[in-house]
């Protein structure tokens, strides 16, 4: 599919919703002005390619990953969940995954 603005926009803005983030929050990490972030997520203005690393490195995920329109949305959702646990949480989880998985 062709990757235009409003499509990275979209990208952007399900990003937010999905990881439960304001738009403050995110211009706030990104070093970029609340109108111009509006502008880029409704589509109207491109992002720089520094911009949307920042954008990606916020929400802990490669460009690859941005762009990925191929890949499964329950394994998006659960790795979204799963780097968001900390240590203790990440040992738990993957001793019950190698214990599902060997069932």
């Amino acid at each position: 599919m062709d990757w235009k603005m409003e499509k990275v926009g979209l990208r952007i803005k399900e990003l937010r919703k999905e990881f439960n983030k304001t738009s403050n929050e995110v211009v706030e990490a990104i070093h970029i002005s609340q109108p111009h972030y509006s502008q880029i997520e409704n589509g109207r203005v491109p992002i720089t390619l520094e911009n949307l690393i920042k954008i990606c490195d916020f929400y802990g995920i490669t460009l690859s990953e941005f762009f990925d329109e191929n890949s499964d949305e329950n394994l998006k959702t659960l790795l979204s969940t799963a780097k968001k646990l900390n240590k203790e949480q990440i040992k738990a989880l993957r001793k019950f995954l190698e214990t599902i998985h060997n069932s």
